[in-house]
């Protein structure tokens, strides 16, 4: 577990909704995470839901991102190559079909 000190931009700040990872930590434990917020938020286009999920340096070869509406995954290495994951989808929206709108940045 990893705690993370700063300050929030607004007191409406969800620190509960910031998961700091580490390749130390279980596999299938992160895996699970990452499946049990998608499942809130692919659906999400319009919720009040977010969840921001951070990398820190090295490898997660087993771990899958499936990212959802409003979700932060971020890496934490210095540079590109030092945190890699296995995969990382981005699924379409349920009733459009269409990704687009879940990749603004």
């Amino acid at each position: 577990s990893y705690t993370l000190d700063f300050l929030p931009l607004s007191s409406s700040f969800n620190s509960s909704k910031v998961k700091v990872f580490s390749p130390k930590d279980s596999q299938s434990a992160i895996q699970k995470h990452i499946d049990d917020t998608y499942d809130v938020l692919q659906k999400s286009e319009f919720s009040d839901d977010r969840e921001s999920m951070l990398f820190l340096p090295g490898s997660y070869g087993n771990v899958t991102l499936n990212v959802g509406y409003y979700t932060s995954v971020n890496g934490l290495g210095e540079f590109p190559n030092d945190v890699s994951i296995k995969k990382l989808e981005v699924g379409n929206h349920p009733n459009t079909g269409n990704a687009l709108i879940n990749l603004t940045e």
